[in-house]
């Protein structure tokens, strides 16, 4: 009765807003900060972008929203605490959503800085379940350091805490696991550092580094600590054309004394520009993994003859690929991104090859309706141990609709499937939100 009482007045708050003409970025409701973040770091080291191209010009943006959503989840992760100590068996609830955030885009002088932060907030009404808490934030900046030399910078970093299943789309060339479900609560982080050098009409040279790290919540979950450095060279073979070669070396370092992995890579890539509306990429190269300490699984509900125990010591070869192609149409745009990479593992499997595939369409129907989706799906293969594959997948659709200039209705359906591991049997689980947004600027936000 209560979150009724409150999505009603928020409509009737909208009612009484005016309804203008949206002056100024003529888009599909992409907030320009977010849709910049991510791509920075793929474009320095000649890659293709993991989001869509965009042609549009950046301009000096500042965007801050709210949201209120009821929302309704069929999951929560498994062996969750509930506020008196116990365990939370009965899954399922309703509850109340609030959140809120901004889109930050400016240009200086020879490059830009972009910036996105969203985070939410959810009380569920059945008192057995723990408050939940969503943070996502998103930095980047491009400055040209002289007539030769570029600086990039990116920054992302995604924690939730009790927000049923812990998920992440495949992205960075498939860094993290798209699905996560038995652990309370996961912190992910990306940080990325490139150097470019022009040093001729059609050769570019460059050198970065990336320090990430997972964090799960509870500590039987195995956390890890990454970092990585890397050198190549692009060369522009046309206007439209250009390959890329580089050699990267990784390192993983696990909690609890799991141990650690070393990874050597090589890597060809090419990009291509078909036009203004297609672009896409394909890269192949080979990693030789050494990974060392002590596999075990020590949590209640999962037997440990799934793992093998005790130390060992493995070096395995494996390729790595990956393809991407996007579409900007003219009330539409359209992504698919898909390969192979060694990722750091998702608190169960440690270092492992992933399989990876991702989609993102968003469709904008008439001047006031817009839909989206988003999917994911990812099979993990441990490199370091036997283990039988995890097979996981994701995906979420939402629409948003303008009441007024600054007023939108929203809707979000996501979805997850994982295994059966161990005892804990194949799972479906779903979450629904619906309610009302907020915006200074007149873009659609998406869902939390």
């Amino acid at each position: 009765m209560k979150i009724g009482l409150a999505l009603a007045g928020a409509l009737f708050s909208c009612s009484l807003l005016p309804a203008q003409q949206s002056p100024g970025y003529a888009g599909l409701g992409e907030p320009p900060g977010a849709a910049v973040i991510g791509q920075q770091t793929d474009e320095a080291r000649g890659q293709g972008g993991s989001q869509p191209s965009t042609s549009r010009p950046l301009l000096d943006y500042l965007n801050f929203y709210g949201m209120l959503n009821g929302i309704y989840d069929s999951g929560i992760p498994y062996q969750t605490t509930s506020r008196t100590g116990g365990i939370v068996t009965d899954y399922g609830g309703a509850g109340a959503q609030v959140g809120g955030g901004v889109d930050f885009v400016h240009p200086i002088r020879g490059g830009a800085f972009s910036a996105f932060y969203n985070g939410s907030y959810t009380r569920y009404s059945r008192s057995q379940y723990t408050n939940a808490t969503q943070q996502l934030l998103g930095l980047s900046l491009v400055r040209q350091l002289g007539r030769y030399v570029s600086f990039t910078a990116t920054e992302s970093l995604n924690y939730s805490d009790n927000t049923g299943q812990n998920y992440f789309y495949p992205s960075s060339g498939g860094l993290f696991p798209s699905v996560q479900p038995y652990s309370s609560s996961a912190l992910a982080n990306t940080t990325s550092l490139t150097l470019s050098w022009h040093a001729l009409s059609r050769v570019t040279y460059f050198i970065g580094g990336d320090f990430y790290t997972l964090h799960y919540r509870p500590g039987q979950f195995t956390s890890y600590v990454g970092g990585d450095a890397t050198v190549g060279a692009t060369y522009r073979v046309t206007r439209r054309d250009s390959l890329t070669g580089s050699v990267s070396y990784t390192r993983f370092g696990y909690s609890r004394g799991a141990g650690n992995s070393d990874i050597g890579s090589f890597t060809g890539s090419w990009a291509h520009v078909f036009n203004q509306y297609w672009s896409a990429g394909a890269s192949a190269g080979v990693s030789r993994i050494m990974a060392s300490g002590i596999a075990s699984l020590d949590f209640g509900g999962v037997p440990s003859d799934e793992f093998q125990q005790g130390r060992f010591s493995q070096t395995t070869t494996s390729p790595i690929f990956s393809g991407t192609i996007s579409r900007n149409f003219k009330h539409s745009t359209l992504s698919l991104m898909g390969g192979q990479s060694i990722i750091g593992g998702n608190g169960i499997y440690l270092t492992s090859k992933n399989v990876y595939g991702t989609a993102n369409l968003a469709i904008q129907l008439s001047r006031r309706l817009r839909l989206g989706g988003t999917g994911g799906v990812n099979r993990l293969s441990s490199v370091a141990n036997t283990a039988s594959g995890y097979t996981a997948a994701t995906f979420s659709l939402n629409a948003a609709y303008q009441l007024t200039e600054r007023c939108f209705l929203n809707f979000t359906y996501s979805g997850w499937q994982y295994p059966k591991f161990g005892d804990l049997q194949r799972t479906y689980a779903n979450r629904i939100s619906a309610g009302v947004t907020f915006t200074s600027k007149p873009y659609a936000i998406s869902g939390f």
